[in-house]
């Protein structure tokens, strides 16, 4: 980690620090122009320019002077961004750099405090210039938010704003971020949906860095490979928080050691409405994959067909072909890392072993199951009066019930919607202890992607919006619906299939006519 100094009216770059690195300030900016912002480049040849970015840089010693401070930190000049090595390392360490600051400050171009006076001054805040500036809207600006344990905001001209203690209630309006996420609770306190969550609205240049700036917020690493796209860095990124969550989660399986992040299922299939072919979703086409099927079940670890004359259960392997696993049996669940049955007389449950057509009991009986996340596991009694959760072997334990419907989403986390179809309950994970989230509605869905509810006359579908009890409405009507890691697609009555793309815009995906869809890996 290189520092600046600036002494002497020059700036001058420290040695690569690789440890006993001594206390620093850091800037949090918003860039400008590329010909606008001081590079290394500048620094190491004596350039003396016209930039603004000067002015930001010259700030930032000026302030951390008056903090006692003598090196301060700049991402734009104090990187070597021609090196691909070191580039990739400073990224990979950008929210640690952060997080160790003595004292991170805010320029918010732009804003200024000129001709205003007294308490005009402090009003800034509640002006449109700062609640919509686009500091809380860039990808980098979120961890040197969350990171520093000091965050002072200032305007272009020096003006102190307050920081991150004193604006915290602000702060959350705008951007959503908890205020304890804010005051320094251990990021991993917070889902996995929530911290996305936290990035869903924010913008990056390069497409990539939309993943690559979340890495420290989920405490993971990983090579940068620009040109990958921003799908395939999210895919990337994705898998690096399964595994390390898998690599500590040494407990034996219960809510409370649920990895956070469901490895669910990207896309979906869909059984023709002739019930004669399975095709399957590839992101810009249908693709056969498979011939008469009477049901499909799919999640993250694969995707399930019935045969139709035998009943058994087959896994798609690749292109049209499928490998069987058993059967035949009643219901069937998929999660990110194996297959769960029940039997057709309804009184046993079964997990299949991952080898041939080999499955093992684990309880029973039950009427149905529900699956998601990595592993977790839900069975309604025959009687659908009690839902029970899966711990271990065969020990299951009651949640709660009865009620009309049960989802359960990327995360593990279990929604109901009560008998009378006027509420949406979410487990809370202990005991039969539920928190209310809304309603009515007359079915939910969840996944990766969050949690979805019909109203009552099914012609409207709203998404949750993980705040109190408010949804908001993204659609409708549909037959049926399905949740990936981070789509919603919709089955409507003629059989048409729709992907959901923002507020209440679908686009029709040209699926052959179709009677069932379902997430599939």
């Amino acid at each position: 980690m290189r520092l600046l100094e600036f002494k002497d009216g020059e700036f001058y770059l420290t040695k690569d620090y690789i440890h006993g690195v001594p206390e620093y300030a850091i800037l949090s900016h918003t860039w400008g122009a590329d010909t606008e912002e001081v590079t290394f480049q500048d620094l190491v040849d004596g350039t003396s320019g016209h930039q603004l970015g000067w002015k930001k840089i010259k700030f930032c010693a000026d302030q951390a002077r008056r903090d006692g401070l003598r090196y301060f930190w700049v991402d734009s000049c104090c990187i070597n961004k021609s090196d691909n090595n070191e580039l990739s390392r400073a990224i990979n360490s950008m929210f640690r750099w952060y997080q160790n600051a003595t004292r991170c400050y805010v320029y918010l171009s732009g804003i200024s405090s000129a001709g205003l006076v007294g308490s005009q001054r402090l009003d800034i805040v509640q002006e449109p210039a700062f609640r919509s500036h686009r500091w809380f809207n860039r990808g980098w600006t979120l961890q040197e938010l969350v990171a520093p344990p000091s965050v002072e905001f200032f305007t272009q001209d020096g003006l102190r704003l307050g920081d991150k203690g004193t604006l915290e209630q602000d702060i959350y309006q705008i951007t959503g971020i908890a205020v304890s996420a804010l005051r320094g609770a251990a990021l991993s306190e917070f889902s996995v949906e929530e911290r996305f969550k936290w990035a869903e609205n924010r913008q990056t240049t390069h497409e990539e860095d939309w993943a690559y700036c979340l890495l420290g917020i989920f405490g993971v690493f990983m090579p940068l490979i620009y040109g990958e796209g921003k799908a395939h860095a999210v895919r990337r990124l994705k898998k690096e928080i399964f595994d390390a969550a898998n690599q500590a989660d040494t407990a034996p399986h219960s809510q409370a050691s649920e990895p956070k992040m469901s490895s669910g299922p990207r896309t979906v299939a869909a059984i023709s409405s002739d019930g004669l072919r399975v095709h399957r979703w590839d992101g810009r086409q249908w693709a056969p994959i498979g011939n008469a099927t009477t049901t499909l079940y799919g999640g993250g670890f694969t995707l399930l067909g019935i045969n139709p004359a035998s009943n058994d259960v087959s896994t798609w392997a690749k292109g049209s072909n499928w490998i069987k696993l058993g059967g035949p049996g009643a219901k069937f669940v998929v999660t990110a890392i194996s297959v769960y049955g029940i039997t057709p007389d309804y009184g046993a449950v079964y997990k299949w072993n991952n080898d041939g057509t080999d499955w093992k009991r684990i309880g029973g009986p039950a009427r149905d199951l529900l699956g998601g996340g990595y592993n977790a596991l839900f069975g309604i009694s025959p009687d659908g009066g009690d839902i029970y959760h899966w711990i271990s072997n065969d020990r299951w334990e009651k949640v709660g019930g009865p009620g009309a419907e049960f989802a359960v989403d990327g995360q593990g986390q279990l929604y109901g919607i009560t008998p009378e179809k006027d509420a949406v309950n979410k487990w809370t994970g202990t005991g039969q202890n539920w928190t209310k989230l809304g309603g009515p509605a007359s079915r939910i869905f969840a996944g990766g992607l969050g949690v979805f509810a019909l109203d009552p006359s099914g012609s409207e579908i709203w998404r949750y919006t993980g705040v109190g009890e408010a949804w908001e409405k993204v659609g409708g009507p549909g037959v049926d619906f399905a949740v990936t890691d981070d789509g919603l697609f919709g089955l409507d009555s003629a059989g048409e299939i729709w992907k959901w793309e923002s507020g209440q815009i679908w686009t029709n995906l040209g699926a052959p006519r179709s009677r069932q869809i379902v997430a599939s890996a």
